[in-house]
């Protein structure tokens, strides 16, 4: 009788999570600027969009730049 060999290896596989990506200005307490969205994009995972918030945050110092999951 024949034995087979086993051969299972772990793979890791990233999660390709979508992310949105929002620029903010105004809407803080004590502020006459009125809340409003700036810019809006997606990211196709999370690595992604950490480093794309990295780039948004040298193009709008001044603006709040949030992302999560959609």
């Amino acid at each position: 009788m024949a034995i087979k060999k086993n051969d299972n290896t772990v793979k890791k596989v990233e999660k390709k999570i979508r992310q949105k990506i929002l620029v903010e200005e105004g809407g803080r307490m004590n502020s006459d600027i009125p809340y409003k969205v700036i810019h809006t994009e997606f990211a196709e995972s999370l690595p992604a969009a950490k480093e794309r918030v990295a780039e948004l945050r040298k193009e709008y110092p001044d603006n709040s730049i949030c992302y999560f999951s959609v």
